[in-house]
């Protein structure tokens, strides 16, 4: 009976290790490609300011990417990234480029809400020169 015990912990270990294995897995293929941003509700110093529209993330399937946010004005930010994921979280670090050879290398961490083949909604908490904002993310896949 001990022996039974065992193999079942044993059978339920590696299950639990394969399922997350795999929600991994299903969100990183799901990421690869491009994301229209369609709202983003920005909280910064205790303000809410809703933006439609604002831009787009592209994940590459190497672990690169680059988003393109336009928040005020008509000029969108530019930022290439190098991204990473668990089963329920996405990781992007900026990287240099020719306009931006000083990039904030501070690690922003997604949650993510909702994980669907068209739909994604992730939740960030940044603080930057003292200010903290946080963001909630809806986005739909091109």
């Amino acid at each position: 009976m001990k022996k039974f015990i065992k193999f079942t912990g044993v059978i339920m270990l590696a299950a639990m290790v394969f399922a997350s294995c795999s929600k991994e897995k299903q969100l990183k293929g799901r990421l690869e490609g491009t994301w229209n941003i369609d709202r983003l509700d920005a909280t910064i110093s205790g303000t809410n300011i809703p933006f439609t529209n604002c831009g787009t993330y592209t994940f590459n399937s190497d672990g690169s990417g680059v988003s393109s946010i336009t928040l005020i004005g008509t000029t969108p930010d530019v930022t290439n990234f190098t991204w990473t994921n668990t089963a329920t979280t996405i990781t992007t670090i900026e990287t240099a480029t020719a306009t931006n050879p000083s990039p904030n290398k501070t690690p922003l961490v997604y949650t993510v809400k909702t994980n669907e083949k068209t739909k994604q909604e992730w939740t960030a908490t940044e603080t930057d020169n003292g200010v903290t904002s946080t963001g909630i993310f809806t986005l739909t896949k091109k």
